[in-house]
């Protein structure tokens, strides 16, 4: 009997062993892991995809598989109570405009006056609010300068540790679900006479936490590696007493200055050098790892100003970063300054096969909604907009008016409208006309206002929202709103701690959307959304934003979306022809508030004189390098003769 019980009670802990187990365990493999369970050679043994996946996570890397692998555990929200319990305030009335508020026959009357299609939220629950700013720093990022300007070659084109002419600004972030981090691009500019006149220009990669705290030293794989690849750097790993270094093979260890080819024109003088202005995006894809994809402009040996995209993710070839020169045969202008192209990502092009660089869409030109698609493996770029849709009552996205000239430029990558946001959007009671087969897509972006002559500073750049909207293979630009200050105090480009407007550029730059997530709540719509800001280019700040999404909804729910595109052209150059009279008008009000403007002459300040000066000399060099070239041809053939 006795026997027979301990058998029981041996039975009973033995199946109240594996039910705990199985319900306080994650029923994931990948989830038994943890950093006290160092990697072992026995690891290594197990070259199935889970057992390699469970060898990475024991390193700190991003199994493979992870999307289809992983359970919820897994995943760390980029919503992290930074964001949720953060103080937000309403700082200014978001004021957009909608072509939707008129029907065709009406908008073919008359003039559309702007009182016709403005929009204002209609209730406090979808009122925006915003953070108050934070900086993101980068604490290593001087001394690391110093060695990879020595490692790379490029010291020869700045004086050695001139730290006072350094300047990091421009940071662009995404949310890396694979990773559970930010990934963040940043611009570092030597500029020994003026920050708008930049002799060299470089790119920095550093990883955030949730949370937004810095982790040095963190590793994140490449996307294109294989599990022997894997395996073998592993091994390597083991036999080397876990070095670090031998983890370089697999991954990307951060930060990191990215190592990007940098060319001079022969014969002219070292200035504008490097990477400018980049941008990072996400792209999902369907037949290999989902992936970050950096786009800059840099100036070429032809003298072009072209875009790049770069692929960190991807392992280098010779030891060089995968970067290639995008070319559109939109611009006739010789030699081609491309800038401000806005990328994003439609159905499809996370569509290509095992190897290639794939796809991806930019908006060419925001005034007129010129869009191109890029082909990463030659570098072509085709227009997809249609013709009729280009260049209508719009000069290169500019208004003139008496008041002076505002023009809207790119601005952050611009990102999918969220599937919950365009559910009720494209609700079929708030679309007239619509095919029941139709798949519509939209796009969330952050653009720029740049106004000249309004009143603070000699150019003046502010973010605007907006909305773009294709169906049936026609695009339209939905809302774009009139340009916010984000209830900030801009600083001056002095960077002395003033935010009056003055003579310089008065400069509050949108750099990215680091993330938006959208959720049905209790009440509505709940959202937050993260932006990577600059102020006088001359930082990287974050503001957290809430509302966007129940603004968005509160539009569409009074005006709804018109199958019939027979005006598109005409609707968007009113929507853009009003944000920018807006805009120029905030700027007025704004200058009004912040000191009197200073005009612009030839006494207007020495440091004024000083950029004008070496823009001057520059240009002046650039000419008498052309000469010579000429000169040196001419020669040549003479010989010949």
């Amino acid at each position: 009997m006795i026997r027979r019980t301990r058998r029981v009670v041996a039975f009973a802990v033995v199946l109240c062993l594996v039910l705990t187990s199985f319900f306080l365990l994650p029923k994931n493999p990948l989830m038994f892991l943890s950093k006290n369970m160092p990697l072992t050679y026995s690891d290594l043994a197990d070259t199935t995809r889970a057992g390699v996946g469970r060898s990475l996570q024991k390193v700190g890397l991003r199994p493979l598989g992870w999307k289809e692998t992983a359970d919820e555990s897994f995943f760390v929200s980029p919503v992290s109570d930074l964001v949720t319990e953060a103080q937000y305030s309403h700082s200014e009335d978001i004021v957009g405009y909608t072509s939707r508020k008129l029907t065709d026959e009406e908008f073919t009357k008359s003039q559309v006056q702007c009182g016709q299609i403005r929009y204002r939220s209609g209730s406090n629950n979808e009122r925006v609010e915003v953070t108050k700013p934070r900086v993101l720093e980068d604490p290593s990022g001087f001394h690391d300068l110093w060695n990879y300007l020595e490692q790379s070659g490029y010291s020869k084109l700045v004086k050695p540790q001139d730290a006072e002419h350094w300047y990091r600004f421009s940071g662009s972030a995404v949310w890396m679900p694979g990773d559970n981090c930010y990934l963040m691009v940043t611009r570092y500019i030597y500029a020994p006479t003026e920050r708008d006149v930049p002799v060299l220009s470089l790119c920095r990669l550093q990883a955030f936490d949730s949370k937004w705290a810095e982790i040095p030293g963190k590793r994140i794989r490449y996307v294109d590696v294989t599990s022997n690849k894997i395996l073998a750097a592993l091994r390597k790993y083991l036999r080397h007493d876990k070095d670090d270094s031998m983890l370089d093979a697999i991954s990307l260890k951060m930060p990191a200055f990215m190592d990007v080819p940098i060319q001079q024109v022969p014969g002219r003088k070292a200035v504008f050098l490097g990477p400018e202005d980049p941008r990072i995006v996400y792209r999902e894809n369907s037949l290999m790892e989902d992936e970050p994809i950096i786009t800059f402009n840099e100036l070429t040996e032809s003298k072009d100003r072209l875009i790049h995209a770069a692929f960190p993710l991807r392992k280098p070839v010779d030891g060089k970063l995968r970067v290639v020169a995008l070319r559109s045969s939109l611009s006739d202008r010789m030699p081609l300054v491309e800038k401000n192209w806005s990328p994003f990502f439609e159905r499809g092009d996370g569509d290509f096969q095992s190897g290639s660089l794939g796809f991806a869409h930019f908006i060419y030109d925001l005034g007129d909604i010129t869009i191109v698609r890029c082909d990463f493996d030659t570098g072509k770029c085709k227009q997809t907009s249609r013709e009729d849709e280009d260049k209508k009552d719009s000069e290169d996205g500019k208004t003139k008016n008496s008041l002076g000239k505002v023009f809207i430029r790119g601005g952050t990558n611009i990102v999918a409208v969220p599937e919950v946001l365009q559910r009720r959007i494209l609700r079929p009671k708030r679309t007239k006309g619509m095919s029941k087969n139709a798949e519509p897509e939209m796009w969330f972006g952050i653009s720029k206002t740049h106004d000249e002559e309004c009143s603070c500073g000699k150019s003046n750049y502010r973010p605007n929202m907006f909305i773009l909207y294709k169906n049936n293979g026609l695009y339209r630009m939905e809302i774009v709103t009139e340009s916010s200050n984000l209830g900030i105090d801009i600083t001056a480009w002095s960077a002395d701690g003033s935010t009056a407007c003055d003579g310089l550029p008065n400069v509050l730059s949108p750099n990215s959307i680091a993330f938006w997530s959208v959720h049905e709540g209790a009440f509505g719509l709940d959202d937050y959304l993260a932006l990577t800001i600059s102020l006088a280019d001359h930082d990287t700040q974050l503001v957290f934003l809430k509302g966007v999404a129940s603004y968005i909804d509160g539009l569409y729910r009074e005006n709804a979306i018109q199958a019939d595109d027979s005006l598109s052209a005409e609707r968007a150059a009113a929507v853009i022809r009003c944000a920018l009279q807006g805009s120029y008008s905030r700027c007025e009000a704004y200058a009004k508030t912040h000191k009197m403007f200073v005009e612009l002459s030839g006494e207007s300040g020495e440091s004024g004189e000083s950029g004008e000066s070496a823009k001057a000399e520059n240009a002046e060099n650039a000419e008498n390098a052309e000469k010579i070239e000429e000169d040196a041809a001419a020669a040549n053939a003479e010989k010949q003769a």
